[in-house]
């Protein structure tokens, strides 16, 4: 399914063939709000992207050939056994100013043009239903909006991994694993999150 995706947005059948493939570029930007010309652009495979003073993001995407120009091929972080058979890892680390009602927080995909006229609406409709029966039920989407958009509650889903740490101390691009660090491990025992 997920090929057939793939083909549908990326390859032969798409309106960018194969000999024009060089005049298209990826270029990611990382913002606090929907405005665009707030947006920080972020190298890909590069030094994490501070987009305030609390958060930082960092994208990695094996053999990369994107904007900006001269972006590093790929990341040290795929020569990590855990993530070797990986080709892409988007992190964020942020340190919420105040509590915020885990409803509220969502993460996903928003693209800026229309899938529509290239994946067949029934298609998504079931491919969608699928992913909601077996993977994860929290997710929303809109396929057939003009700029469509697929997220769900952060904390329903299964790509996050939470390391508690003293305030200050969100460093990327690092390799996280599911634990405490330093001393905080009595905040885990408060609140019932797993140690390992």
């Amino acid at each position: 399914m997920a090929s057939y995706l793939k083909e549908k947005i990326t390859g032969a059948q798409s309106d960018v063939d194969a000999g024009n493939a060089d005049k298209y570029f990826i270029q990611v930007a990382a913002a606090t709000s929907y405005d665009d010309t707030k947006g920080k652009q972020i190298t890909i495979n590069g030094p994490p992207c501070e987009i305030s003073k609390n958060a930082k993001v960092a994208v990695r995407i094996k053999e990369y050939q994107g904007l900006p120009l001269g972006s590093p091929a790929t990341s040290s972080y795929f020569n990590d056994p855990a993530h070797s058979q990986d080709t892409y890892s988007i992190a964020v680390s942020w340190i919420p100013e105040a509590d915020i009602d885990a409803d509220d927080l969502v993460w996903g995909i928003e693209l800026i043009n229309p899938i529509r006229d290239r994946i067949p609406g029934r298609f998504i409709t079931t491919a969608f239903n699928i992913v909601k029966g077996f993977v994860d039920s929290s997710l929303r989407c809109d396929p057939n909006a003009d700029q469509p958009w697929l997220n769900g509650p952060v904390l329903c889903s299964s790509a996050i991994t939470f390391s508690i740490g003293s305030k200050g101390s969100c460093e990327l691009p690092a390799i996280l694993s599911e634990g405490s660090l330093k001393d905080d491990s009595a905040i885990r025992q408060k609140h019932n999150i797993p140690t390992t």
